[in-house]
């Protein structure tokens, strides 16, 4: 028989799922919906695109940045984690590379 992770009540066969709030913004609107936090940031971004109606073109040329529009990029293939306060996100146009200097 395997092991049932912490969440799970086997009597009761109920389980409680970690819900993160991510508050999403794009140009001057925004968006606040709760996404699983074992979910990819990659979620976020997608749901963040049809929310927002923005064409999968410009989608694909869009990041999401941490707190504000000049934030650092969140890695899109990472878990959102467990977060007790909600979440700020930017979806913005990438800005300048730097030169690596």
């Amino acid at each position: 028989m395997s092991e049932h992770p912490d969440w799970y009540d086997r009597d009761q066969r109920r389980g409680e799922l970690q819900t993160v709030s991510v508050h999403v913004h794009f140009e001057s609107e925004s968006a606040t919906r709760q996404f699983l936090a074992k979910s990819t940031w990659r979620r976020v971004h997608r749901w963040g695109c049809k929310k927002f109606k923005v064409s999968s073109d410009a989608c694909a040329n869009l990041e999401l940045r941490k707190d504000s529009p000049d934030g650092p990029a969140l890695n899109e293939s990472k878990e959102i984690g467990d977060h007790e306060e909600p979440l700020t996100v930017w979806l913005v146009k990438p800005g300048a590379e730097p030169n690596g200097r």
